[in-house]
């Protein structure tokens, strides 16, 4: 299993484990039924939403891309940015992704994606990105030529 989708099966777990823990106590402690029922429900909609990764993780159900990011442009006014990435076949995949993935220009990355029915990842510009994780530099490892 691939770390990035480990630590998020790890992180949604623990969520929903501490929402359901500290709400039922809390609930039970001040007898408010609708705390209680709501807390309840958010740690089913964890246990959900864990099976459903762990499913996709068991079943690799996600397609990898390993490359570099070669572009990154922000919005401002928008929730999104632009992501030029180029594998190691020079292929060039642009994506939308949210702000909250840090991908940074020129460093490289091995990108997971969830696969769609019915979408190839070159299609489909908007691609749910289950995880990411940095590769160690590639430019460390190949030696300088002599000019």
């Amino acid at each position: 299993m691939p770390k990035p989708l480990l630590s998020k099966l790890i992180v949604q777990g623990a969520i929903g484990f501490f929402c359901v823990l500290f709400g039922c106590v809390y609930g039970l402690y001040t007898k408010d039924r609708i705390f209680l029922v709501m807390s309840l429900s958010i740690g089913i909609g964890s246990i959900i939403r864990v099976l459903a990764l762990l499913h996709t993780v068991k079943t690799q159900a996600y397609t990898e891309l390993t490359g570099t990011c070669i572009k990154r442009e922000v919005s401002p006014l928008t929730k999104h940015q632009q992501i030029l990435f180029q594998v190691a076949d020079q292929t060039e995949y642009r994506f939308t992704l949210d702000k909250h993935s840090k991908l940074l220009t020129g460093h490289h990355y091995r990108l997971y994606f969830r696969n769609q029915s019915g979408m190839q990842l070159e299609n489909n510009p908007r691609p749910e990105l289950l995880g990411y994780e940095e590769l160690s530099s590639l430019d460390k490892t190949l030696p300088k030529s002599k000019s």
